[in-house]
C-alpha cells in the first residue's frame, strides 16, 4: 500500500468497502516518532567587536612575527595596529550608543506629559545608563592610547608573543651558525 493510500484511504478503491469484522489498521510508523527529536543548535551568544577585539590573545600571533620580523621597530608598529582596530570599535560603539540615545529622546519627546509616568522614567533611566556607558568608553578610548584599558590584554600578549618569536629566531640563528662552523 503506497504511503499516499495510507494517509486517504477513502481514495482507495480497495479500502472503500470494509468487512464488518475487520479492525481499521494503524500504521505506527506515519504518527509515532521513534527517534528523538534532533537538538536544537542554539544561537551563539552575540559579543560586540570591541569584546572580541580586547579579549583575544595575540601571543601565537606575536611569536610568529617576533620570528619572522625580529624588529622592534615592527613590533610597535603592529602594535599600533592592534590599538588602532581597538580606537575603531570604541568609536563605532560609542556612535551606536548615541544613536540609541537619539532614538530614545524622540521616544521620550513623544510621549504625552503625565500619562505613562512609570514608563517615562523608566525610558529615562535607560537613556542615563547608555549615556554612563558611553562616557565609560570614552574614558576606555584614552586609555586605549596608551596601551591600557581595553587594549592591555591584546597588546601585553602580542608584544610578550613577539619577544618568545625573537628569542627563538636568535636561537635558531645561534645554533645554526655553531653547527655550520
Amino acid at each position: 500500500m503506497s504511503l499516499f493510500n495510507r494517509l486517504f484511504p477513502r481514495y482507495n478503491n480497495d479500502s472503500a468497502v470494509q468487512e464488518p469484522g475487520q479492525a481499521n489498521e494503524v500504521f505506527e510508523d506515519l504518527f509515532i516518532a521513534t527517534e528523538p527529536p534532533a537538538a536544537e543548535e542554539r544561537p551563539k551568544f552575540l559579543t560586540s567587536r570591541l569584546t572580541e577585539l580586547s579579549s583575544k590573545d595575540h601571543t601565537e600571533e606575536g611569536s610568529q612575527a617576533g620570528y619572522a620580523y625580529h624588529n622592534m621597530d615592527m613590533c610597535e608598529q603592529m602594535l599600533a595596529g592592534i590599538r588602532s582596530k581597538i580606537l575603531k570599535a570604541v568609536e563605532d560603539e560609542i556612535g551606536q550608543l548615541g544613536l540609541f540615545i537619539d532614538q530614545l529622546d524622540v521616544e521620550i519627546s513623544q510621549l504625552p506629559e503625565g500619562l505613562m509616568e512609570n514608563t517615562l522614567q523608566g525610558m529615562k533611566s535607560r537613556r542615563e545608563q547608555i549615556r554612563r556607558h558611553q562616557l565609560k568608553l570614552h574614558e576606555q578610548k584614552l586609555l586605549v592610547t596608551g596601551n591600557s584599558g581595553l587594549a592591555d590584554w591584546p597588546t601585553t600578549s602580542f608584544r610578550t608573543g613577539f619577544i618568545r618569536g625573537y628569542e627563538d629566531h636568535l636561537t635558531a640563528n645561534l645554533l645554526i651558525s655553531k653547527f655550520l662552523d
